[in-house]
């Protein structure tokens, strides 16, 4: 008996040693749905790794969502489109073993639970998938330093273990994308990341230059351009360029800094200004205080610095987005949980909400009314 009916098809490659056993299998390829009456053929493209020896396809049973791994093909790098049949009836595919991509617990999957995207401190999108870093301890172990990636889009929740093994030799300090590929920060250098077919390994470049990024962020797209903030001050850079240090105006503002809160710091592109927007800590502020604006109208390396305090204010994070009226707005959020509206004044008299104007979203208020009763007594005396 072959297949009968609606089936999903999806392959992997993978490294085996001369023992027959599986050292390393990558993400999967794009998942393809088949009606197949019998036997079909299906195409892959062989992967150019010399280290990938073997295709293993999978499917799932008819109408079904499991994936079973159902036959290894031979890999020859670099030797293009390569076809094979898949037609195993369902009964004999659900003994075998499922993909590792299905029904596995949170060890193997990197998930606290199906579905859900562990927690990272940082995360982008490039070459339809996203890039993370920043998880602090995973069953004791520390993450700091290791760059992990999802499967394709739309499985973003999926972090497979075979996308985890890169491991920096200092903590990750943040991630841009840039022209589809990720660009790494450590405390002191910058590495550039180039995915390969369906994550069978990548290549990761350290870029020229000692100049790495001490708040991740900071880190702001402006045009094809990238600002963030080093230790040493603000730069920017264009693809794999060097660095331009472009705060020279403020040297004695940022030598005042606390630099163990810089890591802290947020940077934000505000563009209908011209301005890129960084909140730091002062002297020994706890908080996020005071705001360097860039103005860079005249180009991003002949800008001109302002120093503007918080307004009684401090940053936690920042956004940027159109309101009601269709202009475009830049937005705080501070310590308490209170969102401020910038440009539009200091305060606004108000004790909750900031200085924002305007529905920020749909719900409910309830109103509690408290009832007094009052009793009197008259006593009457003959």
């Amino acid at each position: 008996m072959a297949k009968s009916g609606s089936y999903q098809v999806a392959y992997t490659y993978a490294e085996y040693n001369d023992a027959g056993t599986m050292v390393y299998e990558s993400g999967r390829s794009p998942i393809r749905t088949f009606t197949i009456s019998g036997t079909i053929s299906v195409m892959a493209v062989q992967s150019t790794d010399a280290r990938i020896n073997r295709i293993r396809w999978y499917s799932t049973l008819a109408s079904g969502t499991v994936f079973y791994l159902e036959k290894a093909t031979t890999n020859t790098p670099g030797g293009g489109n390569t076809w094979t049949t898949l037609s195993m009836a369902d009964a004999t595919l659900a003994s075998q073993a499922t993909a590792y991509w299905t029904n596995k617990g949170y060890e193997v999957k990197r998930l606290y639970a199906d579905n859900v995207l562990p927690p990272q401190q940082f995360c982008v999108q490039a070459a339809g998938r996203l890039w993370a870093c920043g998880r602090m301890h995973r069953s004791g172990i520390n993450e700091h330093a290791t760059l992990v990636w999802s499967e394709l889009a739309p499985d973003y929740e999926d972090f497979p273990p075979a996308n985890a093994a890169t491991r920096f030799a200092e903590t990750i300090t943040g991630l841009y994308e840039w022209n589809e590929l990720v660009y790494v920060f450590t405390r002191d250098a910058r590495w550039r990341v180039t995915p390969a077919d369906y994550n069978a390994g990548i290549q990761i470049d350290k870029l020229e230059g000692e100049v790495g990024c001490s708040g991740g962020h900071t880190i702001a797209k402006i045009g094809s351009a990238v600002v963030w903030l080093h230790h040493t001050g603000f730069y920017v850079a264009v693809g794999d360029q060097d660095p331009i240090k472009i705060s020279g105006p403020i040297e004695d503002t940022l030598e005042s800094l606390d630099k163990n809160r810089m890591a802290f710091a947020i940077g934000r592109n505000f563009r209908p200004d011209h301005e890129y927007r960084c909140w730091v800590s002062d002297g020994s502020a706890r908080l996020n205080d005071m705001c360097l604006t860039y103005d860079y109208s005249r180009g991003l390396t002949r800008g001109k610095w302002t120093v503007r305090g918080g307004y009684g204010r401090a940053a936690f994070y920042a956004a940027s987005g159109v309101v009601e009226d269709g202009s475009f707005q830049m937005f705080i959020g501070d310590h308490l949980g209170t969102v401020w509206q910038e440009d539009i004044g200091t305060a606004d008299g108000a004790t909750d909400g900031g200085t924002y104007q305007g529905p920020l979203g749909q719900g409910t208020t309830t109103t509690t009314t408290t009832t007094t009763t009052t009793t009197t007594t008259t006593s009457t005396t003959t």
